[in-house]
């Protein structure tokens, strides 16, 4: 049985640094509007070099599975007025059947919940975290059974800017850098 642990939990916005596919991680593709690209909203996971007012927020919800001493994540979209971005009911994280990570509107099975791998001494590893606000972490996620790594897949570009789907194979492996703004969970804005 997997417990819930607040002071695990964190908002983050996601930076990649894979090269070539430097820039953040996102739901929204990128279309041509009035001659720009724009951001338009999609439940796919993307990486992509535009960015709005400030990156998106994720939420890292953490779950510790006590007997066997692991920590995985159900990962939400965030946003700081409504709890998620564009209004959607659609704000957990999951990979579907195809290998694509996207938004449901369902919490994410316990078997299908993410790791966070942490760069140690070279390579990725599944560590504890032990998160601070302002705090930057270099990592992977990882699909939590198969140990597949998110990867940048279909690299479309748009304009000036360019966005490539998060999918578990097809393309580099996401190196990301987790950038901590809140640990537990953002309070919400009520005005």
């Amino acid at each position: 049985m997997l417990k819930h642990d607040y002071n695990r939990s964190f908002v983050a916005h996601v930076s990649c640094t894979t090269p070539e596919h430097e820039g953040y991680l996102d739901f929204a593709r990128l279309a041509m509007r009035e001659g720009q690209a724009a951001r338009i909203a999609e439940d796919a996971l993307v990486v992509t070099s535009i960015v709005g007012r400030e990156p998106h927020r994720f939420w890292f919800r953490c779950l510790v599975d006590e007997a066997r001493e692991r920590t995985y994540y159900d990962i939400q979209s965030w946003s700081r007025r409504t709890g998620r971005d564009f209004n959607s009911r659609k704000r957990h994280l999951d990979c579907s059947n195809n290998g694509y990570a996207s938004l449901c509107d369902v919490p994410t099975a316990e078997a299908r919940l993410w790791k966070v791998m942490t760069l140690k001494e070279g390579s990725y590893t599944s560590t504890a975290l032990e998160p601070q606000a302002g705090q930057s972490i270099p990592a992977q996620i990882w699909t939590r059974t198969t140990n597949q790594k998110l990867c940048a897949y279909d690299r479309q570009v748009v304009g000036n800017h360019w966005f490539a789907y998060a999918a578990t194979s097809g393309g580099p492996v996401l190196d990301l850098c987790l950038q901590i703004t809140d640990i537990g969970e953002e309070l919400l804005d009520d005005h």
